[in-house]
């Protein structure tokens, strides 16, 4: 982690913490934004929904899976995997 990870921390105050660059798909679903923002989960689920036609399914690391699984299991994002 680097030293602006650590100081940028886990969470911020408004609940957002998942970093765009983190994820490939949302990374390419989110060209327009900066990706190192933080997203809370309503904002990644948005992103994800809208932009369903464009998802690489077959580029879909472990780690985006289980953020993609979570978000579906929590807060019933459409099934996309």
């Amino acid at each position: 982690m680097s030293k602006i990870d650590k100081d940028v921390g886990e969470f911020n105050i408004d609940g957002a913490h998942i970093r765009i660059r983190d994820y490939l798909q949302l990374r390419s679903l989110s060209w327009q934004l900066d990706h190192n923002i933080l997203l809370t989960d309503k904002e990644a689920i948005g992103i994800y929904e809208r932009n369903k036609r464009f998802l690489e399914i077959h580029e879909i690391d472990e780690r985006e899976r289980l953020l993609m699984q979570r978000l579906i299991d929590e807060h019933g994002m459409e099934q996309l995997l």
